[in-house]
């Protein structure tokens, strides 16, 4: 039985990538970059408000597989509309005025996203009262982007105030009614304010706890088709979490409990979960965890 190293063993990114193979173990961390960057790569999502109001402005972004943005990405609407993103790897646009539901597409290729387009008085009510959040989350990982819902929001993105313990987040997605943003990488773990507001009006405001997920490979090396246990820690709150992690290279490596695998973290100063793997093949591998709940 071939003898399989972890090049890297641990990680402080939700996204734990390594390499399977017959070689030494070399200790590493990865980085995953969530802001703007020249180095993006090819396109790989589309990132649309969870909900669009007719006629009214909104934002969307392009994501690469690192989770960058990517400018100068060329877009389609099911509306007829093309859209371009900008240096920032965002495009604003106007949303269709017949209620129904908006497709997105990047030009020539399979990767698109849609969001429903809901009438103009459902969210005009409450515009005047500045932001009103209807939903915001109670825990959100300092490295992936979350979701709010309400009113008085703008659909130029820039024009939304988003700060988690006083640390500015990038607005990745917006319309009236719905956010999608990412932390700032800086945000402190543990408790904190989420403010959400606009320019002269007096921001709505939430409880959060900010975390981060660390996936931990085992000590030694591996060894393809024994079974091995890894671990996912998190830091910044002491509550059980639903977590979900996926196998993100199976041909190189198996859960065998189900991939995606659901589970709860243990609680408490060792708030972790275990879940174990079977190496199939030499070769790279990843596996991301993340919150069951996030956007």
């Amino acid at each position: 039985m071939r003898s399989i190293s972890v090049l890297s063993r641990r990680l402080t990114l939700s996204l734990f990538a390594a390499c399977i193979a017959c070689v030494p173990s070399a200790g590493g961390r990865a980085a995953a970059q969530n802001r703007p960057a020249s180095t993006a790569g090819v396109p790989r999502s589309i990132v649309l408000p969870k909900e669009l109001v007719s006629g009214a402005p909104a934002t969307l972004s392009v994501l690469d597989a690192a989770g960058r943005l990517v400018p100068g990405v060329v877009l389609e609407t099911t509306s007829g509309e093309k859209l371009r993103t900008d240096a920032t790897g965002r495009a604003e646009f106007t949303a269709p005025v017949a209620p129904g539901k908006l497709v997105v597409h990047v030009e020539g290729q399979m990767i698109a996203a849609s969001a429903p387009v809901v009438p103009a008085s459902d969210s005009e009510a409450g515009a005047s009262l500045g932001v009103q959040l209807a939903s915001s989350p109670h825990v959100l990982e300092v490295r992936n982007r979350f979701g709010l819902a309400g009113t008085g929001f703008r659909g130029i993105a820039d024009e939304n105030h988003i700060t988690i313990g006083g640390k500015q987040a990038l607005v990745l997605a917006a319309s009236p009614t719905s956010i999608v943003a990412l932390p700032d990488p800086d945000t402190p773990l543990g408790a904190a304010v989420l403010s959400a507001g606009v320019a002269n009006q007096s921001p709505a405001l939430a409880a959060v706890a900010v975390v981060t997920l660390e996936a931990i490979g085992p000590q030694g090396a591996l060894r393809v088709g024994q079974k091995t246990t890894f671990t996912v820690r998190v830091r910044g709150t002491t509550e059980p979490l639903r977590i979900e992690v996926s196998d993100l290279s199976p041909a190189i490596l198996q859960l065998p409990d189900g991939n995606p695998l659901r589970m709860t973290t243990s609680g408490g100063a060792m708030n972790e979960a275990k879940f174990e793997v079977v190496p199939l093949a030499a070769g790279k591998y990843s596996v991301r965890a993340h919150l069951a709940e996030s956007y």
